[in-house]
């Protein structure tokens, strides 16, 4: 969770912002606002991420002792 959380979703995220911010920048939108427009919206990546740490909160940290009887 740890590689993924810091080393992939981070780029992702700042390509998908990049890439919506040269899509507003292209409709005539100011560039600040364009930046800030596209960085609040690109929070979506994170939900599944955010689910992830809730199940492990729920049901993953559970150990499990496998015994044979």
């Amino acid at each position: 969770m740890a590689i993924s959380g810091g080393a992939i979703i981070p780029p992702i995220y700042g390509k998908i912002v990049d890439a919506e911010k040269q899509e507003l920048i292209s409709n005539s939108i100011q560039e600040i606002d364009a930046l800030t427009t596209a960085s609040t919206s690109s929070y979506w990546i994170l939900i599944p991420c955010y689910i992830i740490i809730l199940l492990f909160a729920l049901w993953g940290h559970k150990v499990k002792i496998w015994s044979r009887k």
